[in-house]
């Protein structure tokens, strides 16, 4: 992906691209103008940002007692704060396996199309949401997605491990969150 920088003049954005790098400089010279071309916008990661997000992570997995690796408590910090795809699965039992495939394996003719539509019917009843945790890595996440992220990290350390002073320590205004936090709780965000 090109990084480039939006440039203003006047408080306006200018219409055009300028590349961030000479990588980024070296595929605009191959675009040629009077062309469309689709870009994906993000905004670049700040580093001391993810830092600090991580920071906030050690401090929650130092006052837990539930995850004995790091791994194993953000996968949980992602699902309470919301960071995750559905994913609808479904389950059948043995049995049901056993059925669909005798009746798969008769004669077209011969097949009993009710059952078979019986059988789908409850597989459906068994379908299960499965809740599969995004990444958090630069590439896959942008700053203002990481900035949601964080915001949703402090939120949970604040009401579920009442880490107040901790995050006073690295620098998060624990009054600003909180209104923050009832703001959104109020909109029913």
């Amino acid at each position: 992906m090109q990084k480039v920088r939006v440039i203003t003049y006047g408080g306006e954005a200018l219409d055009c691209m300028i590349p961030a790098t000479d990588a980024d400089q070296q595929t605009f010279e191959k675009m040629r103008t009077n062309n469309w071309y689709k870009t994906d916008a993000r905004k670049a990661r700040n580093v001391d940002h993810h830092r600090k997000g991580f920071a906030l992570i050690n401090i929650i997995f130092d006052n837990q007692d539930r995850y004995q690796n790091m791994d194993d408590l953000l996968v949980e910090l992602k699902l309470r704060a919301g960071w995750y795809h559905e994913h609808v699965r479904t389950i059948p039992t043995s049995k049901e396996l056993e059925m669909l495939e005798e009746w798969l394996s008769v004669p077209p003719q011969h097949i009993d199309f009710k059952k078979i539509w019986q059988i789908i019917d409850r597989l459906k009843e068994l379908e299960q949401l499965v809740l599969l945790p995004k990444s958090i890595s630069f590439n896959e996440m942008d700053q203002l997605e990481f900035e949601q992220f964080y915001e949703r990290l402090i939120d949970i350390a604040l009401f579920d491990y009442d880490l107040e002073e901790a995050l006073e320590f690295i620098g998060v205004n624990v009054d600003e969150s909180k209104k923050r936090s009832n703001r959104t709780q109020q909109a029913g965000v």
